[in-house]
């Protein structure tokens, strides 16, 4: 008899719950406790919380004969620890939704609950069945696994990043009333386009939105407001609004291998292209895209964080620790 990981889930939460596997030649000159053979968290919550998890193991003293057998009772000099057992926040027919509805695209998607940033539902498709890890497979099973140019073993909901778009004017619309650049009565005509330092930017509705104010422009997500209201702000108050809700930094959710994306600033873009700024490149920015980068965790709790009007929580799998 041996004990073994069985995920009921299987594809379903691959990427949440993750996978464990026999520890590693690195992971054993980094860890005294683990000897070889041992079973240790490899991906997700099992990763993240392997010590917890795996508990440590118990020692016992006994006497062999010549031929290795056993003289006498063994003496325990240290109980074990079976570990502890933790609760994930997820909702299971949300979980389940929510993969189905990826169907057979790539992507990933998370649902938070804006007040305790409990996270409901966390996919990335395409998956992949921990269970394999399990049982344990051959190298041509292994080879396929990470060959697979889909990246069945990659988390896009927390380690790739992409332009946020649109959902990104909601941070300009704070930015602009929390500076004093805009009120919410303040009007833009919008006439499916405007020229901006030579080049016209065009808006998604041709022929135009008309005036529109700030709620019709987020409602609507009329470009022209917002690429108005970008040059009104700058690039340096949009990078400053944008950090504050969370852009650039990782959220903190408790799963290892998280990106942070990309905050464009004037440093950033001389660091990173040895360019300096131009003012177009904020136009872009204005409306989510230029070098603007988040991963769909970051834009789940900025969301969060608007809705819920304070700052400061990260979003968690695992209930009960902080």
């Amino acid at each position: 008899e041996t004990a073994r990981r069985h995920y009921p889930e299987g594809e379903v939460i691959a990427h949440v719950v993750g996978y464990v596997s026999q520890v590693s030649e690195d992971e054993l000159t980094r860890s005294e406790e683990l000897l070889s053979g041992d079973i240790v968290g490899k991906s997700g919550v099992e990763r993240t919380f392997d010590e917890q998890l795996r508990g440590s193991r118990g020692w016992q003293l006994v006497s062999v004969n010549s031929l290795g057998r056993q003289i006498g009772d063994a003496r325990i000099e240290t109980e074990p620890d079976h570990g502890r057992s933790l609760d994930i926040t997820l909702d299971m027919a949300m979980q389940r939704e929510l993969y189905r509805g990826f169907g057979e695209e790539a992507g990933g998607g998370i649902f938070m609950d804006i007040e305790s940033c409990n996270v409901l539902a966390l996919v990335s498709t395409p998956s992949f069945d921990p269970n394999l890890f399990a049982d344990g497979f051959s190298k041509e099973v292994w080879r396929a696994i990470i060959e697979d140019p889909r990246r069945p073993l990659h988390d896009r909901a927390i380690a790739s990043f992409y332009a946020p778009g649109s959902t990104f004017k909601v941070v300009m619309a704070i930015a602009g009333l929390e500076t004093g650049t805009v009120d919410p009565q303040h009007r833009v005509f919008c006439n499916g386009g405007k020229s901006y330092y030579k080049r016209r930017r065009l808006c998604w509705k041709r022929g135009g939105h008309g005036w529109v104010d700030m709620r019709k422009a987020l409602a609507e997500s009329c470009n022209v407001y917002f690429y108005d209201l970008g040059q009104a702000l700058g690039i340096d108050k949009i990078t400053e609004y944008g950090k504050l809700l969370g852009f650039g930094a990782p959220t903190g959710i408790d799963l290892s291998g998280e990106e942070v994306g990309i905050l464009p600033s004037r440093d950033w873009k001389r660091k990173n292209l040895r360019e300096i700024w131009y003012p177009g490149d904020t136009i872009s920015v204005a409306i989510g895209q230029g070098f603007l980068a988040a991963t769909p965790a970051q834009l789940a709790s900025m969301m969060a964080t608007v809705a819920r009007g304070s700052l400061g929580i990260p979003p968690r799998l695992v209930d009960g620790v902080p």
